[in-house]
């Protein structure tokens, strides 16, 4: 009698075990749907949490907005105007130039580990699409950022002879340079946006976020040319975007909303 009952108990329980199981593992391969909390003191899952690329992404930020306080307003189209004005602020040239290498160097790593957020579903494609244009931005402006510097540099000394000139101009007109510009803008003003907005589809950032960085950087687009304030005032506001996209590194980020919840009533 007692080793009937054991044996029916212990029947019972591996098919609870084995119902519960089926609850949780999925219709492809049995893959779990949801998995269980980790326990207290449990090292994360690799790519919940990330400081150093928060850090980086934080620093890049500031660096940004340093660009948009120090971006000098140049006279005129020529070299000589422009070897002029670098002339007469040497240093504020070189700090701008020095800031946009930083913010390129900084957003990178930031920017690769921002793509990895979400990994698949909602947000997915558009994060991966923008952080391409990003990460192609954030190459162009170290380039863009080194070649001012050869223009502080070249301006720095005595004024040059006209030979050297002639080789400035055509460096300054060379398809290298164009390449670079052509890496900036839609890398800036397009990519950082769109991985923004990729990071709000996946319900990972409030809906001010993206706007902030899209208006900012359509600003920086249009007002280039505008004299004033304007240019440097929406390079902050992107900068503004970036730093409270910052916190999805620091502090880890899980999606939230109807997915999770939806995984958890199936989990139980």
């Amino acid at each position: 009698m007692d080793e009937t009952t054991s044996t029916t108990s212990a029947t019972g329980t591996s098919a609870t075990g084995t119902t519960a199981t089926r609850r949780v593992r999925g219709r492809d391969g049995g893959h779990p749907l949801a998995e269980a909390p980790a326990p207290p003191g449990a090292p994360a899952p690799p790519g919940s949490r990330s400081r150093a690329p928060g850090a980086c992404l934080v620093a890049a930020a500031v660096a940004l907005a340093a660009t948009g306080a120090l971006d000098p307003a140049v006279p005129g189209d020529s070299l000589a105007a422009l070897l002029a004005h670098a002339s007469e602020h040497a240093a504020r040239w070189t700090a701008w130039s020095l800031a946009l290498v930083l913010t390129g160097l900084l957003l990178l790593p930031a920017v690769a580990a921002l793509v990895r957020l979400p990994s698949r579903g909602r947000g997915a494609r558009l994060t991966a699409v923008g952080g391409c244009l990003a990460g192609a931005g954030a190459v162009g402006l170290v380039a863009l950022g080194a070649s001012e510097l050869d223009v502080a540099a070249l301006a720095s000394g005595p004024v040059p002879a006209p030979e050297v000139l002639a080789v400035a101009e055509r460096l300054e007109g060379s398809a290298g340079l164009v390449v670079v510009f052509l890496l900036v803008l839609p890398g800036v003003h397009l990519g950082v946006p769109l991985l923004l907005w990729g990071l709000r589809r996946a319900r990972l950032l409030a809906t001010w976020v993206p706007v902030l960085a899209t208006a900012g950087a359509l600003g920086s687009w249009f007002l280039s040319e505008v004299d004033g304030p304007w240019e440097g005032l929406a390079l902050v506001a992107t900068a503004v975007a970036l730093l409270a996209t910052a916190p999805l590194l620091l502090r880890g980020a899980a999606p939230r909303g109807r997915a999770v919840r939806t995984a958890a009533r199936r989990a139980s």
